[in-house]
């Protein structure tokens, strides 16, 4: 895992951050990343593997989105797949982006955010469901 962390290059920037190319994947804690602008280190996305949402997850990217994210397309043993969490006032309101996740070229150290052509996925899939009256993370108890 300490592979994939570090500064990526974001060649197009971010929705929402276009001028801001500079990232780094940081760790936070079981099953959460962090991305972090290197720019202003008060920006931050929280991440997960979308796999903890739907598994399995399947990346749907044509070779022209490939091209104009990265040029040649990474091996896919190099690339990372993680997908956007948008915390809620109530984390058990917490849902993820499944629709667009961010790709990352480990070996390249270069991302991007793809917006799938499927259209198989949801932009707010929820992160956890309730079990009990509790919020547990969707791939407990499957």
């Amino acid at each position: 895992m300490d592979a994939w962390l570090g500064v990526y290059e974001f060649p197009h920037g971010l929705p929402g951050f276009p001028g801001w190319t500079r990232w780094r994947l940081e760790f936070l804690e079981a099953p959460f990343f962090l991305l972090v602008a290197e720019e202003d280190e008060r920006i931050a996305l929280s991440l997960v593997a979308p796999e903890l949402v739907v598994n399995p997850y399947r990346l749907h990217v044509s070779p022209e989105t490939w091209a104009h994210a990265f040029g040649d397309p990474p091996r896919p043993e190099d690339v990372l797949v993680l997908a956007v969490v948008a915390v809620r006032d109530s984390v058990a309101a917490s849902t993820v982006n499944l629709l667009a996740p961010i790709v990352f070229d480990v070996l390249r150290r270069r991302a991007a955010q793809i917006l799938q052509e499927s259209g198989e996925y949801p932009l707010r899939a929820p992160l956890f469901r309730e079990e009990d009256g509790r919020a547990r993370p969707l791939a407990q108890g499957r």
